[in-house]
């Protein structure tokens, strides 16, 4: 094959090679791609660049503005009967080492069965520690006459004295086979008890009790601290002097201390524990066990 063949042969090669690709993705005369001019399509991409921009940013500042109209720093999003407890708070309790389970047993000779639970409150009150080591000065004034109004942007103090035995230097009775419970009244933002029996107490009232006859019997006696007696009854008593709660920095609710005294050993006692003397709280009862080996 001459030289002027083989130049023949592979030009025609090329034109075919040129020829397989349709003129509709590129066309070399016009020199454009899918019908575009490279011009066209950086202009292309580029508006479609500045048009995602500016919908992400305005999006973005959409978002912003209802999250900030709808949720300001200091209380939540929904508050009173919008809030998931439907504005009635209802009762909480320590030590709870995992959320489904509410049994408490341990052994009062064997002190690591019940350091969890002895640590558990620990952890729970060490805010109110905290809180507790600041000046008086930052506290409100909760010990005033009854219907003073107090400064709502301060808190109560809650000593922890209180609570009489149970405490972290005591092992909260646990060691001594009369182990306490804390109680708490869940927070909800803005929630002011209303008092059903004011000329009885201007507090919320709680007390605990077996669940069934068996567990009346196994129970023991109990002790409240702090505590009131009517007709004859001790309760556990919440301060009313703690509420409302306004998102105010430092704010720890009331606490209660059960002390089971004298509960039976190696059964099973089903507690429930209920409050009273408040019309718009959640009066479910607080169920848990309690065992001691």
């Amino acid at each position: 094959m001459s030289m002027q063949e083989f130049s023949d042969n592979l030009s025609t090669l090329s034109y075919m090679s040129r020829r397989r690709i349709p003129t509709w993705i590129y066309d070399p005369k016009n020199k454009t791609l899918f019908g575009r001019t490279c011009c066209s399509w950086i202009l292309c991409i580029l508006f479609y660049l500045v048009y995602y921009a500016c919908l992400a940013t305005f999006f973005t500042c959409l978002l912003w503005l209802v999250l900030y109209c709808n949720a300001p720093e200091n209380q939540p999003a929904r508050t009173g009967a919008q809030s998931l407890l439907d504005f009635k708070p209802g009762l909480g309790f320590r030590p709870l080492l995992d959320v489904q389970k509410s049994l408490i047993r341990y052994s009062a000779d064997d002190a690591q069965t019940y350091l969890p639970y002895t640590q558990n409150m620990d952890a729970y009150l060490d805010t109110y520690n905290q809180v507790n080591a600041k000046p008086d000065s930052q506290f409100a004034n909760c010990k005033g006459k009854e219907g003073e109004t107090k400064d709502v942007d301060k808190v109560c103090k809650f000593p922890l004295e209180v609570l009489g035995p149970c405490n972290t230097a005591n092992n909260y009775g646990y060691g001594k086979g009369t182990p306490c419970v804390l109680l708490k009244v869940n927070k909800v933002f803005g929630w002011m008890p209303s008092i059903e029996r004011p000329s009885q107490s201007n507090d919320i009232l709680v007390s605990c009790s077996g669940q069934n006859s068996a567990d009346e019997e196994n129970i023991g006696s109990l002790a409240y601290y702090p505590s009131k007696n009517f007709s004859g009854k001790q309760y556990g008593v919440f301060s009313s002097a703690y509420y409302p709660y306004l998102g105010q920095a430092g704010y720890l609710g009331p606490i209660v201390a059960v002390e089971f005294k004298s509960p039976k050993k190696s059964v099973t006692i089903l507690v429930k524990c209920t409050i009273s003397n408040v019309l718009n709280a959640n009066k479910d009862e607080l169920n848990f066990e309690i065992m001691v080996d």
